[in-house]
């Protein structure tokens, strides 16, 4: 993958020329987001653990924090919830960085929107995006087209979801995941359409047009193969394969996950794509 060549060559530049540490972890904290979207989690879940025991080691706090704050993908790789958010709240009471909660706070909201909707409570994770949002909106978040993207993409599966349960006023979920849809096809980036595309299909399902569905799964499959995102690519298969019936494509995906250490893999595809056969 580009991006994460990119990121190595970073992190060896930053070592030749003997910079800050922090600017070497900072790096390596990129690189965790970098290894969850390639499907990397295997290592990812290794490099969490070493670079909490390094930050520990040297005693920084900021740093451990902020390797913390991913370490809730690990937990949930091995179906543990309540441990990703014992250690999320361990994160949050770690950090201590004048002007630097806004970034903290953004990286918090999306391990609470990841942890409820593993474990199928889009309820708490469209709260937990409420009551950010203007946060965000306030701190210039939503002006900077990656964390917009980002936001639009959860707070559209979190709507999803609880259309999905028929929870509330399910047509106001779905006209709300439509409303954030519109969003994310504005931003011009490969990874914002690709997860438009995914959206777009989850939203055919509830509107019950498998054919729809398909079509924009397929748009989906290739956008996200485009841009090196194993994992979004593999939930979309799964979600293609409900669709279409290809038990074979859909096995192949779910031990995909087993393969990279996903004790519950339906569990992880429900927090990337939360709507399946209607």
């Amino acid at each position: 993958s580009a991006s994460h060549l990119c990121f190595a060559d970073v992190e060896r530049e930053l070592a030749h020329t003997g910079r800050f540490v922090w600017e070497r972890k900072l790096v390596e904290v990129h690189d965790l987001y970098n290894r969850y979207h390639l499907g990397q989690l295997s290592r990812l879940a290794e490099q969490i653990e070493e670079g909490a025991a390094d930050a520990l080691a040297r005693d920084d706090m900021l740093h451990w924090s902020a390797v913390l704050m991913w370490s809730h993908v690990a937990h949930l790789m091995r179906d543990n919830p309540e441990a990703a958010w014992a250690d999320l709240d361990r994160a949050a009471a770690a950090w201590q960085v004048p002007g630097g909660q806004l970034l903290h706070d953004f990286w918090r909201l999306q391990a609470q929107v990841r942890i409820a909707l593993y474990t199928g409570q889009p309820a708490a994770a469209l709260a937990a995006l409420k009551a950010s949002w203007s946060g965000l909106r306030h701190g210039l978040f939503l002006a900077l087209d990656l964390p917009r993207a980002i936001a639009f993409d959860l707070r559209a599966r979190a709507h999803l979801g609880l259309a999905a349960q028929a929870h509330g006023d399910r047509s106001h979920h779905l006209r709300a995941a439509c409303k954030d849809l519109r969003a994310l096809r504005k931003i011009e980036l490969p990874s914002a359409a690709a997860s438009a595309e995914l959206i777009a299909a989850q939203i055919s399902l509830l509107e019950r047009d498998r054919a729809a569905a398909l079509d924009a799964f397929a748009r989906a499959e290739a956008a996200f193969h485009g841009t090196g995102n194993e994992l979004f690519l593999h939930a979309v298969r799964i979600r293609a394969a409900e669709v279409s019936g290809d038990t074979t494509a859909r096995t192949r995906s779910l031990v995909w996950f087993q393969a990279r250490g996903v004790v519950e893999p339906e569990s992880f595809v429900t927090m990337l794509s939360p709507v399946g056969i209607v």
